[in-house]
């Protein structure tokens, strides 16, 4: 069976320069959920006319409520209100699945004026496993890797689709805007951006020629720098002092990678 999980996300879609375009309740937000299912209907479309058996999707984005599920066909199931990872559940992914495909990512945190860039929270500056700093392009590649899952295809921003070339070379990468600053760009037509986004998973279902799993050797320490912000004094306020150095709050501890939910918790 050919069965895949999408993980989806706004500011790596078609057409959004803004997270007013990507913000649930502001008045850009309606185009930005269009454009958003714009780009997600194109790779539903190609995944289907390549072959695939099901299709499931996680909504990453926000309270995770964005996919407008009456426009979906019938094999195409939907993880709504971003039920939590657990160390015995990764977000919907386990080894029957044939790969993961992330829709409208974008670059990490403090990586320079890149379009959007950002790592799940405002308030993160940076997220390392076991040395290795990555943005939710690569944590989310990673927990598909501790699952046996590789990680096949990803559309956002130019920089965004670099950032997830360096991390898994192979990934079929579609850039649908070039990152120019880091709330403005180079926006291709949504003419061109679906054909191109159809096109290549289309071709994915078919191909032999597919990246291997990502994975991480040895036990797992992720660190988390922060901002000093409210969400890290709430993450003090759950972990303890015991956890954290320096001036802008560093925590770490070895987990299971799956363990996402830890990151998040403070602030649900």
């Amino acid at each position: 069976m050919k069965k895949y999980l999408v993980r989806t996300d706004i500011e790596g879609i078609s057409g959004i320069v803004s997270y007013d375009q990507a913000t649930p309740g502001t008045e850009e937000y309606p185009e930005g959920r269009e454009l958003f299912m714009g780009d997600l209907l194109a790779l539903i479309k190609g995944l289907n006319d390549g072959g695939a058996d099901e299709i499931y999707l996680y909504d990453e984005h926000c309270e995770g409520r964005n996919i407008q599920i009456d426009r979906l066909p019938a094999n195409v199931f939907t993880y709504a209100g971003k039920p939590p990872y657990t160390p015995t559940w990764a977000g919907g992914l386990d080894k029957s699945f044939t790969g993961l495909i992330l829709l409208g990512f974008h670059s990490k945190a403090d990586s320079g004026q890149n379009l959007l860039n950002h790592s799940y929270e405002s308030d993160i500056r940076n997220i390392d496993i076991n040395g290795l700093s990555v943005g939710e392009i690569g944590n989310e590649t990673a927990i598909a890797g501790e699952t046996g899952v590789p990680l096949l295809m990803v559309t956002g921003d130019s920089e965004g689709i670099k950032e997830a070339e360096r991390l898994v070379p192979g990934v079929r990468g579609v850039v649908v805007k070039e990152s120019c600053s880091e709330f403005g760009g180079m926006c291709y037509p949504t003419v061109l951006t679906h054909k191109w986004i159809y096109e290549e998973a289309r071709r994915l279902v078919s191909s032999t020629d597919l990246p291997a799993p990502f994975m991480i050797s040895g036990p797992v320490v992720m660190n988390i720098q922060f901002y000093e912000t409210e969400f890290a004094a709430k993450y003090k306020a759950r972990y303890g002092e015991a956890v954290f150095q320096g001036e802008t709050v560093l925590s770490c501890w070895a987990s299971y990678l799956k363990n996402k939910q830890d990151l998040f918790s403070p602030v649900l």
